[in-house]
């Protein structure tokens, strides 16, 4: 599962709707979670696995998920130069989700 979020045009004025087409966006963040699972589902294709982008805020598409999973990961990305604190969506997760939550470094090699 993957959430993204439209961009948005900020002003000093007003917030503008999104500038970009929801469908297009939907189709290309979809296309890039089946390409960066395609190499596990190979590697274990005894798993099944289902695939979903949905827009949203990360955190509260996940919160939201979790009320009917019964394990919920998440990538973690290190800050560098010594960072070992858990990013938002993490944090967040582990206060608010319905089941257990597993944080996993991010860049591990299949």
């Amino acid at each position: 599962m993957h959430a993204y979020q439209l961009a948005e045009v900020v002003t000093g004025y007003a917030e503008f709707p999104a500038v970009e087409s929801s469908d297009e966006r939907h189709a290309a963040e979809l296309a890039a979670l089946r390409d960066a699972v395609d190499a596990w589902v190979a590697k274990y294709p005894q798993i099944a696995v289902e695939t979903a982008a949905i827009e949203g805020h990360p955190t509260e598409v996940l919160t939201g998920v979790s009320r009917r999973a019964q394990l919920v990961v998440v990538g973690h990305q290190t800050g560098g130069l010594g960072h070992t604190g858990l990013g938002p969506v993490a944090a967040q997760l582990l206060h608010h989700a319905d089941c257990p939550v597993m944080i996993t470094r991010s860049g591990s090699a299949v």
